[in-house]
Order: structure tokens, then sequence, then C-alpha cells
């Protein structure tokens, strides 16, 4: 049980409640790390807690945040009708406002994808392999390429996890440094750093 409760610690450490608002934690049997924005709910696998989360606690739990972070209702409205130059996430029907973390990374980087990539997804595996294969040079990780959601995801527990790079030649890196034009994002970065180098001794198991 010791893990589960430690697990619970961090978060309650690492995810900064007044951005995020996680309301509760679950542990679920055979389920992938995700968050439940509408609900405010974290949900970690209880069966493969050490094979799933040892390796990579950290960086999983710094990418649900960047969802819980930037898909946030507080950032959209529910509308199927949206201006240009906002995000639109038309299977869920919400228009992002113009100063959301998520309208900005879109007019930064995604707004010359085709419609079809800034939706569901990509059909078939083949076609989500043709897009990586294609944009591969614009994403920090594969999984990044299956939706704008992800990507921000993704990119966000770069920018928590990496060293600054102050001369960003490649698109990944200029995603990684989009968010330190975010004050309130800059000092939760140190905040947590510093946080996990004062846990690192009591959490070698996640390690």
């Amino acid at each position: 049980m010791s893990i589960f409760k430690n697990l619970v610690e961090l978060v309650s450490v690492l995810f900064d409640r007044d951005k995020a608002n996680i309301q509760m934690i679950v542990f679920q049997e055979d389920v992938y790390p995700h968050v439940d924005i509408y609900e405010r709910k974290l949900v970690l696998p209880s069966n493969m807690i050490t094979q799933t989360l040892q390796a990579d606690m950290i960086r999983i739990l710094m990418h649900e945040f960047g969802h819980m972070l930037t898909w946030n209702e507080t950032d959209f409205v529910k509308s199927d009708n949206c201006a240009a130059d906002r995000y639109h996430s038309i299977p869920f029907e919400e228009c992002y406002n113009d100063d959301s973390y998520m309208t900005l990374f879109y007019e930064a980087f995604w707004k010359d994808y085709d419609e079809q990539w800034l939706q569901t997804g990509y059909g078939t595996i083949e076609e989500r392999l043709a897009f990586y294969e294609d944009h591969k040079d614009s994403f920090v990780s594969t999984y990044a390429t299956v939706h704008p959601y992800e990507d921000i995801a993704e990119t966000f527990s770069h920018f928590m996890l990496t060293p600054y790079n102050d001369n960003p030649q490649t698109v990944p890196e200029r995603k990684v440094n989009f968010f330190y034009q975010f004050p309130e994002l800059v000092a939760h970065r140190a905040f947590v750093l510093k946080e996990l180098k004062d846990r690192k001794d009591e959490m070698l198991s996640f390690y």
C-alpha cells in the first residue's frame, strides 16, 4: 500500500490545484494513466503500477498535469461554431478562448495542418505512421502526433523536466520554449524541480 500512499502524496505536491483542481485519484485495473477533466479525476493503473509507472512516474504525472492545465473548462466554451483563429475541438464542441494555452499553442504550431489532423486523429495505423513520418521532426515524441491535446501535454512534460535551451533551433525545441512565456508556469516548474530534488531519496522506487 505504501506505493499508492506515496503516489497520492506526490500528486498533491506536483499538481497545482489552483490550475488543475484534481478532486480525486482513482486506481483501476487494466487502464492507461489518464485524466478525466470533466470529473477532475486522475486515473492510475492499480494492477500495473510497478511495471507502468516505476521508470516513468514523474514524466507520466507531468503529462497528465499538462492535460489538466491546458484542457481546462475555464478556458473554453461549448460551441459548434468557432472563430478560425481559435482552437476548436469539434468532437467535444469546445471553442477555446483567445488567451488560452491551447489557442496560443494551436496558433504557433498547429494551424497549418489539415483539419483531419486537428480532430479525432487518423483513421488507420498506416495513416498515423505516415503522418508521423512526414512530420516527426516537429514533435517531441511519437505519441505527440496523435492529437493537439497530446502534443501540448507531451511538450509540457518536456518543459517541466528538461533543461532550459536558450537557443532553440528545431520545432520541438521551440514548442518546449513556448511555455517559458508564461511566468506562472516558469514559477511552477521551479517549484516542482525543487520538490523533486528534495524528495529524491524517498522517491527512489519511482526512478
